[in-house]
This record gives structure tokens, C-alpha cells and sequence, in this order.
């Protein structure tokens, strides 16, 4: 052992034994063994001693800087004054305990074990404490308050280079003293956890989670931090993405931060999601919401254009059993009992995709849909009459403001009800009212008593005129007792009047009349 100092001073008790030793003035105390070293430079120091001679405890003051060697880590202390408890291990000063106080105080942790390269965690606070393995320079616990900051970088074997910094006013790590090596660690009180990406290409900006309480666990392996629960008004922060919950757990591994609890909340400028659970991975630029999903769009945004809704001054709902949004290619998959809607207009189906960059909407499952209205004739009191329409699948292409279903297509408008194999509906770009429409493949019109038949149906709804076509499209009207068939039928002034046509124009028309039982 090896004590320097501009100015030395010693107190001996009664049989000349040395019990104090005060230096003063560039103090340096060193003590060295095989693999471990223990070094305190100072302004003062204050060394106790026990009746065998033996450093029992060590007060430094003034610009007091500490190092603890043991094997391939460092601990080195810094910090206005510094109490440290120590004891002997075969011949060498190891340390029991020490405390640094008195102003702003660090702690830095240097493991250079792994890959021959030097990782360096930092710990700042009013405060530390340093608990010791018994007989050893291995850290066993290390408590630290007020304004702490802990500074954890990227590990070499780690998957992806993020440096993590923590603030909180408490805050506690737990160590493998036989391994050297940090196990697990709690904070509270104002956490905040900062995730930095440190790849020079990463895209991604650095994000900020807030919460009450926090544990971590850190990897046995990689020595780098596995999982982070944070308890207690959790929120977290990424460019304009927003997020909370009561709760929430990061998996280092894989990058998923699962919400849970408190109704966990994901939003950003385009729109907000709410759901019993919610996952967001920052790494992959994916998000998963299951159970009770509702999400509101906003309106004049890119994703409300992809919906075939036509206010765009009013928000669009979505409702689901779970959502899946890959935010990298502007995705977003709704599943199980799903229901858009804006005002009274409204979508519903057992799976609806969004595809914001191709501006489209692919619907599957039971649709069923009111989303435009017949428009409403030049000088007519009534309201436009709105359209119900059902089928297997609805295709959205918002650019050509076009909508096609297909399967099974069923269409409501007031009495009057068609059936086809498909469906598409051009509707108006400012309204939600359909300029026209084609229907193919085993076309059905019906309304009250009557029932017409083709293989295609076409709608406009400027001249209120639908052409039925086939070989050939017939009619059957029970009210006037009448079958008739040709290659073209329209119905005029809203059904009212059919013309039919054969091949060859109006010629060729074959017309039954059905005379009734009691009048021949």
C-alpha cells in the first residue's frame, strides 16, 4: 500500500499504534494484489485504522476521484466528497461499502471483457451508495438518488447499436459479483427512459418513455439490457408519434413495446387508435392493436382518402377486434367484426385492408355497406334515397373514385333490390351520391310484383335510366300480367316506363301477356 501527500499527519493511541492518518494537498492512495487495485486521489483524506493496523475507513474531500479494479472491471468514483468502508482480503485493501456525496456525483462502470473492447456504464446522482462483495472488488448493489442519470451504451453482441439513458430521482442496480456483471435494476419517481439508435443510417428518430416505476433486466450474455418494465402512467414519445397506458414492457430482442392497461392509446398526426392491447415495435416500424379496436382518422389526411367516405371536414371511425399497421409501407389490416363509418354513412366486413400509398381499400367478409345515395331528382321534395349494398368483397380505389364489389352482390334502393356477381359504383368526388353503375353476371332487378333478369345491368343516375342487357334480358311484371324479353331493357322516369329492345333496335321484341283466371 502507498499513501502520497504534500502533508501528512498521524494520531497514535496509547501503545503507539497508528489510528489516524490525515494527508492534505495531492493526496494518492494506492493499494495493489493480483487482479485488483484500489485508488483514491483527493484534495484531503482522512484514513482509519483498527488496533491490527488494517484501513477500516477512508474520508476524501475536494475533486475525490476513486477506482476499483477487480479482473477486467473498473469502477471509478467521482464526486466532492467520498466515505468509503474497507477491510483486508490477504494483504490488500478491498472495499466494503462507500458512499459519495456532497454535490454532483458519477460513477462509471468499465467492463472490458467482452471482445476485448470497452464498455463504459454511467451513473450520475446527488447521491451513490456502493455496496461490495465480501472480500472482493466486485460491485454487489449500487443505490443511487436525486436527479440520477444512468447511461447504458450499446453492447458489441447486441442486436442493434441503441444507447439508453434513464432519469429518475431513485434508482438501484443489482449485481453478479462472481461474474461481474449487472443483472437487473429498479427506478422511480419522474422516469424517463431515452432510446438513441446509434447506426449511422438508422431512420429512425430517438424516442422517450415516461412512467412512475421501472425494472430492468439485463441479459446474461450480451450483458446489455433484455427487457424494461415501466408501471404507472406509462408514455411514450417518437417524432409525432405519441402513445400511453397504464403500463408497458420492452422486449430489447425482438423491439416490441407492449402497452397493457389503462385503455393503452397510439396516436400521431394522422390519427389515434384505442385498444385493450397494443404493441408498437420503432425498430421494425410495425404496430399491432388487438381487443376492442376503434380508430379515428382525421380528416384532410392521407389515410382518410383511402376511405370511400365523402366529408372531408368530418372524422371516420373504425372499429375491430384487432389491427395490424406496417408503418414503413403505409399498411394498415383491420380483422374480425370490422365497421368504418363516417356520419350515417358506414362500411362493415370481416376484414378491411388500407393501402395509404396506392390510395386503395380492399374489404373482405360478409361487406355490407351504405355508402352513397341515389341522388335526388331536379325539383323533387323528398331526400336523395340512400343505397345498401352487400357482398363477398369491396374493392376502393380512392384516385378513379371507384368502388367494386364482387360475390354475391346484393343492392337495397328503397323497394327496388338488385342481385349480380358484380358490382362497380362511380359515386361523385364532393358527395356521397353514385353517378353510375355497372352490374354483371346473373343480373336480378326487383321491386313489388315485378322481377327482371340479364347478364348485365347498367345505372345512371343523371337520366335516372337503368339498361339491363342479355341474351336475352326479360321481364316479368305480375301487376300487368306481362313477360316480355329482348336484348335490351331500360326502365325510365325511375321505373315507371321499360322499353324493350331486341337485336336489331325496338324490332323483334317478344311480349306474353298473362290474362288472369275469370276473364277470358
Amino acid at each position: 500500500d502507498e499513501l502520497r501527500a504534500d502533508r501528512l499527519d498521524g494520531v497514535l493511541d496509547r501503545e503507539h499504534r497508528i489510528r489516524q492518518i490525515t494527508a492534505g494537498g495531492n493526496v494518492r492512495l494506492r493499494s495493489r494484489a493480483e487482479h485488483t487495485a484500489v485508488e483514491i486521489a483527493s484534495e484531503s483524506l482522512t484514513l482509519s485504522f483498527t488496533e491490527r493496523q488494517d484501513v477500516s475507513r477512508a474520508i476524501a474531500r475536494g475533486s475525490v476521484v476513486a477506482r476499483f479494479r477487480d479482473r477486467a472491471e473498473e469502477q471509478e468514483l467521482r464526486g466532492p466528497r467520498l466515505d468509503v468502508i474497507l477491510a483486508s482480503s490477504h494483504g490488500a485493501l478491498v472495499p466494503h461499502f462507500a458512499r459519495a456525496e456532497g454535490g454532483r456525483v458519477s460513477l462509471m462502470i468499465r467492463d472490458g471483457s467482452r471482445d476485448r473492447r470497452v464498455v463504459e456504464r454511467q451513473v450520475e446522482a446527488d447521491r451513490l451508495e456502493a455496496f461490495f462483495r465480501t472480500g472482493t472488488r466486485a460491485l454487489q448493489r449500487l443505490r443511487a438518488s436525486g436527479n440520477v442519470r444512468v447511461e447504458i451504451p450499446p453492447t458489441p453482441s447486441a442486436k442493434t447499436a441503441e444507447r439508453t439513458t434513464i432519469w429518475a430521482q431513485e434508482a438501484e442496480l443489482m449485481f453478479d459479483g462472481e461474474e461481474d456483471r449487472v443483472t437487473t435494476g429498479r427506478a422511480s419517481g419522474d422516469v424517463r427512459v431515452e432510446v438513441e439508435p446509434m447506426e449511422a443510417s438508422a431512420a429512425r428518430s430517438r424516442r422517450m418513455t415516461m412512467s412512475a416505476t421501472l425494472f430492468i433486466e439485463f441479459d446474461p450474455k450480451t450483458h446489455g439490457i433484455a427487457r424494461l418494465l415501466q408501471s404507472g402512467k406509462f408514455r411514450y414519445m417518437e417524432g409525432d408519434r405519441r402513445a400511453e397506458s397504464e403500463r408497458a414492457i420492452y422486449e430489447a430482442d425482438s423491439g416490441w413495446i407492449r402497452l397493457r392497461g389503462g385503455a393503452p392509446t397510439v396516436w400521431d398526426a394522422r390519427g389515434r387508435t384505442r385498444a385493450e392491447e397494443v404493441d408498437v415495435n420503432p425498430r421494425e416500424e410495425r404496430s399491432v392493436a388487438r381487443g376492442r379496436v376503434v380508430t379515428t382518422v382525421l380528416p384532410r389526411e392521407a389515410m382518410a382518402r383511402t376511405l370511400p367516405f365523402a366529408e372531408r371536414d368530418a372524422p371516420i371511425f373504425i372499429a375491430a377486434d384487432r389491427l395490424e399497421v406496417d408503418h414503413r409501407a403505409r399498411r394498415a389490416r383491420y380483422t374480425g367484426a370490422v365497421r368504418a363509418w363516417q356520419q350515417d354513412t358506414y362500411l362493415a366486413a370481416e376484414e378491411l385492408e388500407l393501402d395509404e400509398a396506392d390510395r386503395t381499400l380492399l374489404a373482405r367478409g360478409r361487406v355490407r355497406s351504405f355508402l352513397f345515395r341515389a341522388p335526388r331528382a331536379e325539383g323533387a321534395l323528398t331526400e336523395a334515397v340512400p343505397i345498401f349494398v352487400s357482398a363477398a368483397r369491396l374493392i376502393y380505389r380512392e384516385a378513379e373514385r371507384k368502388i367494386v364489389y364482387e360475390g354475391e352482390v346484393s343492392l337495397q334502393r328503397g323497394a327496388q333490390r338488385l342481385l349480380a356477381e358484380s358490382l362497380t359504383a362511380f359515386v361523385r368526388p364532393d358527395a356521397a351520391e353514385i353517378e353510375r353503375a355497372l352490374a354483371e353476371r346473373k343480373v336480378v332487378l326487383t321491386d313489388p310484383e315485378r322481377r327482371a333478369y340479364a347478364e348485365r345491368a347498367t345505372y345512371d343516375a343523371a337520366g335516372e335510366r337503368i339498361v339491363l342487357e342479355g341474351s336475352p334480358a326479360r321481364l316479368e311484371d305480375d301487376r300487368q300480367g306481362v313477360r316480355q324479353q329482348g336484348a335490351r331493357l331500360t326502365f325510365l322516369d325511375r321505373g315507371d316506363t321499360v322499353l324493350v329492345e331486341g337485336s336489331e333496335g325496338a324490332r323483334r321484341v317478344k311480349t306474353v301477356r298473362t290474362i288472369p283466371r275469370g276473364k277470358q
